[in-house]
């Protein structure tokens, strides 16, 4: 990847982990160039680094994007962003769709 390229995430693809959105658009993108391009502040999320908090917002957002009411949308964030924390590496932490779901389900 050369030069600036902005790309618009569709909703349903707003809750999922970002290195596997990474590896469906960009397959020739390896693991370890996108840790680095991520280290080092070249991929951005709304014109900011991507950084750990983005899960809570990138669910939140997404979950407001497909119709939720506030109270729903912030519950999903809050559970992914829960999620996000059990693992090692911002990228790699935030949790699928299945996993939100998931954890949902055990909080109910």
């Amino acid at each position: 990847m050369t030069g600036v390229t902005t790309v618009t995430v569709r909703p349903e693809d707003g809750a999922g982990r970002l290195d596997r959105w990474f590896r469906r658009h960009y397959p020739g993108l390896s693991h370890g160039r996108l840790e680095k391009l991520l280290r080092t502040g070249q991929v951005r999320i709304d014109g900011k680094r991507a950084r750990a908090g983005d899960t809570f917002i990138g669910v939140l957002s997404a979950g407001l994007d497909q119709g939720l009411a506030l109270e729903p949308a912030l519950r999903r964030a809050s559970a992914a962003a829960g999620l996000a924390c059990l693992a090692a590496g911002a990228q790699t932490a935030m949790p699928n769709r299945t996993a939100i779901e998931a954890a949902l389900g055990r909080l109910s």
